[in-house]
């Protein structure tokens, strides 16, 4: 994250990094980082927070990726 970091302050680059399982065979929690502009832009243009975001990733990653 700290690279992140590193990037934006020399390039300008906002970042949004998720992590989330594929599969129920692992007990990882999804886990997200954003820059604050980045956080921004999801709140107000898409009205739902970092977390409920990588939520509904996992959610549909547990699913099943068919056809994409």
């Amino acid at each position: 994250m700290v690279q992140l970091l590193n990037l934006r302050t020399r390039t300008g680059v906002e970042a949004l990094l998720f992590i989330t399982r594929g599969t129920t065979d692992t007990a990882l929690r999804g886990i997200s980082f954003a820059m604050e502009g980045v956080e921004g832009f999801l709140a107000q243009i898409y009205k739902i927070d970092v977390q409920d975001f990588t939520g509904k990733l996992e959610g549909y990653a547990v699913q099943g990726l068919r056809g994409t």
